[in-house]
């Protein structure tokens, strides 16, 4: 079986694995994201209807991405939120692998790099 090399990967494609993204896109650093599902997964998937975004929409952003809506002091209900961060991931171009679950990380045996194990695949990297 042969493994793949990558520089950076970063696991989730929720708010934080995207902004990773864009900032590892900005330092022009070789990365790919794996999500295990679609991008928001939890939002999707694990959350309420009912939920919307604990804090008001002015403070609903990623980098040099503010959420656009006509009302600042209201709250986001779930399905925005979720179609906010998929407009994020292809305006960053995110680099991403769904429907991918790291089932474990463990450092590679005499070396500093990290061998990442999904349920299909072992990918070898510097950073995760």
């Amino acid at each position: 079986m042969s493994i793949e090399r990558i520089d950076t990967l970063v696991v989730g494609g929720g708010q934080a694995g995207l902004a990773m993204s864009s900032y590892l896109t900005q330092l022009g650093r070789e990365h790919v994201v794996l999500e295990r599902g679609r991008i928001g997964e939890a939002w999707r998937s694990e959350r309420w209807d009912s939920l919307v975004f604990q804090f008001p929409n002015w403070t609903l952003q990623l980098p040099g991405y503010p959420y656009q809506e006509d009302d600042p002091d209201g709250f986001a209900p779930r399905a925005d939120v979720v179609r906010f961060l998929e407009g994020y991931a292809s305006f960053i171009h995110a680099p991403l692998r769904g429907g991918v679950l790291v089932v474990s990380i463990r450092q590679r045996a005499g070396t500093e790099r990290l061998l990442v194990q999904t349920e299909t695949a072992t990918i070898e990297a510097v950073n995760v």
